[in-house]
């Protein structure tokens, strides 16, 4: 599922070497994921990247991807995902749940919107990309 996620956005897909990172990423706790199903198959995920919430002193989560398969849109699953991570987050205390997605994808801003998400104006999203493996591949897919 998280392969074909990649896949969906312009990455070569590389099933063996996205489980390993995957399973690094979750055992290390750096990312949890939960999935939804469809007649036992998955055909959705949510992952949330725990981070310091520093002036708090707490714990906030940050949504890190929201993914549905094409086949399975149109039937609520993407809500159904997130108000799965509202309820974990509500019961695990965290301060606030942030995300960012594209500025021109009216459907997830919808989705968001309706769950109570607020835009944070006065932020700018600023990334520098560093020379890890995945540098070349980022630049070449606008990342």
């Amino acid at each position: 599922m998280f392969d074909e996620y990649r896949v969906h956005y312009g990455w070569p897909s590389a099933p063996e070497r996205t489980l390993d990172w995957l399973r690094t990423q979750l055992a290390s706790w750096r990312l949890m994921a939960w999935t939804a199903s469809d007649d036992a198959s998955p055909v959705g995920l949510v992952t949330v990247a725990p981070v310091p919430a520093s002036l708090a002193l707490g714990v906030a989560w940050q949504v890190r991807d929201l993914y549905v398969s094409p086949h399975a849109r149109r039937r609520g699953l993407a809500r159904t995902l997130m108000e799965h991570v509202l309820v974990k987050a509500n019961a695990a205390a965290v301060t606030r749940v942030s995300l960012s997605t594209e500025i021109d994808n009216a459907p997830a801003l919808q989705l968001y919107r309706q769950l109570g998400f607020e835009t944070v104006d006065g932020l700018c999203l600023l990334n520098l990309t560093m020379g890890g493996p995945q540098s070349q591949a980022e630049a070449s897919n606008g990342r």
